[in-house]
């Protein structure tokens, strides 16, 4: 009847283990392919996923020049509002509370106090705070506020609280200019290393 497989397996044993042999390799080679297959469909999505990244990587190399350039440009504009990372804190609080001291009676305000306040750390910089109460009038303050904005670093006004006082005068006489008695907390950025 069946010439070849009586002829190469002869018996019904031989049969079976060369049938059973042949189902495992079939299984084996099934199993195999499956997980090329699950790994082959990972890279597709891997690949769909990396693409828009790395056109935008390639879109930043393009625009290399011109970030280096704004890089550049703020660089040589941070200098404005920020003392350099080489000098100590402490320092910039005591040369910030010299000049505002000379700043507020150059505008013709008098100094009733001034406080370095602990330092603030953000990212990237330290905020160095001072608090300063000064009295005077309105013309010396206006003076004041516009000398901190000439500076360089600029000191930021971070709050301001004026009181009037007002001045004593005798019968008949028109009545004087009101005092102020203002509180300013200030500060100035340094620059982290």
């Amino acid at each position: 009847m069946n010439t070849f497989t009586d002829k190469h397996f002869p018996g019904r044993d031989a049969r079976i283990v060369v049938g059973g042999f042949l189902l495992v390799l079939l299984l084996v080679l099934a199993v195999i392919a499956s997980f090329l297959v699950g790994r082959l469909n990972w890279a597709h999505d891997t690949l769909g996923s990396i693409e828009p990244r790395y056109a935008r990587l390639l879109g930043l190399r393009e625009l290399q020049p011109q970030l280096e350039a704004g890089m550049n440009e703020v660089g040589a504009h941070l200098g404005r509002y920020a003392h350099p990372a080489a000098i100590d804190s402490a320092r910039i609080g005591t040369d910030l509370q010299q000049r505002v001291r000379q700043i507020a009676e150059t505008a013709g305000l008098g100094v009733a106090g001034s406080q370095i306040l602990p330092a603030r750390t953000h990212a990237g910089f330290v905020q160095i705070p001072l608090k300063l109460t000064v009295d005077g009038n309105l013309e010396g303050l206006r003076g004041l506020l516009a000398a901190f904005e000439r500076e360089a670093p600029v000191i930021l006004v971070d709050k301001l609280q004026a009181n009037a006082t007002p001045s004593r005068q005798g019968r008949g006489q028109p009545p004087g200019e009101a005092r102020l008695v203002v509180q300013i907390d200030l500060s100035v950025l340094h620059l982290q290393p």
